[in-house]
């Protein structure tokens, strides 16, 4: 293990940035200390990974299975609420003396609180496919704790936002991608979203397109002050990253 750093600031004008999975620097992301410290920084806001429980609770992790960061290896859709919350997290850095609350995995309810704490957004990733009823159940439990002008919503499957939208005309939604072409325009017009963009993909006339059609543009997850700069220079409206944090 190593230890705990901090984020480097970066000047990027109206180029807003969000704290992938909260902030790596301090711990590992999707957890409670990151989050916390990301809600205290320059950023737009704070992205997370969404799974429902059996018992339809909504849990914040990446990953299907909790073998990555624990001793304990469940599979979270396939696990009660409480069996998740009893997973306690390895900490990823040698210098940290988190309390066992803090090593928990969030509920969607922490992290919402520690981004209103800070007063930045939820980037909320809707992860596996959802019924109507689950997302439902996400908008009801998610407008109790927040204004849904500080919650954006997105996902790689277009259905979860379809959902999202029918329930909600005028919510922030952005499709996830790793490639652009006329039908995932097609798809963003016709249901008012916007779009993130994996940084492979991105290229000025991707941005300019989604301008002209009335879209903002995100793209994850950029790690390199070059590639930033010039995504900067391009007009992207917000950058999704691990390390880097707003200076201006």
């Amino acid at each position: 293990m190593g230890k705990s750093g901090d984020t480097i600031k970066i000047n990027t004008g109206k180029t807003l940035l969000v704290a992938h999975q909260g902030l790596f620097v301090k711990e590992r992301g999707n957890t409670i200390p990151a989050f916390r410290d990301s809600s205290k920084r320059n950023f737009f806001g704070a992205e997370c990974d969404v799974h429902t429980t059996t018992d339809k609770k909504f849990v914040v992790i990446h990953d299907e299975t909790t073998a990555s960061l624990s001793d304990t290896n469940i599979n979270v859709e396939r696990s009660t609420y409480d069996e998740v919350r009893n997973v306690k997290i390895r900490s990823i850095y040698e210098d940290t003396n988190y309390s066992d609350d803090d090593m928990k995995i969030p509920s969607l309810a922490e992290y919402i609180n520690l981004c209103k704490a800070g007063n930045i957004s939820c980037v909320i990733e809707l992860k596996n496919p959802l019924s109507e009823e689950d997302v439902k159940q996400l908008i009801d439990e998610v407008t109790e704790l927040y204004t849904l002008d500080k919650i954006v919503f997105i996902s790689f499957h277009f259905d979860n936002l379809t959902k999202v939208r029918n329930i909600l005309p005028a919510q922030k939604l952005q499709y996830l991608v790793t490639k652009f072409d006329d039908n995932v325009l097609a798809r963003m017009n016709e249901y008012n979203m916007d779009i993130d963009i994996a940084w492979p993909a991105l290229t000025q006339e991707v941005i300019d397109v989604c301008h002209s059609n009335g879209h903002v543009v995100n793209t994850w997850t950029v790690d390199d002050a070059g590639l930033i700069e010039k995504f900067v220079g391009w007009g992207v409206d917000y950058i999704t990253t691990n390390y880097f944090e707003k200076a201006d």
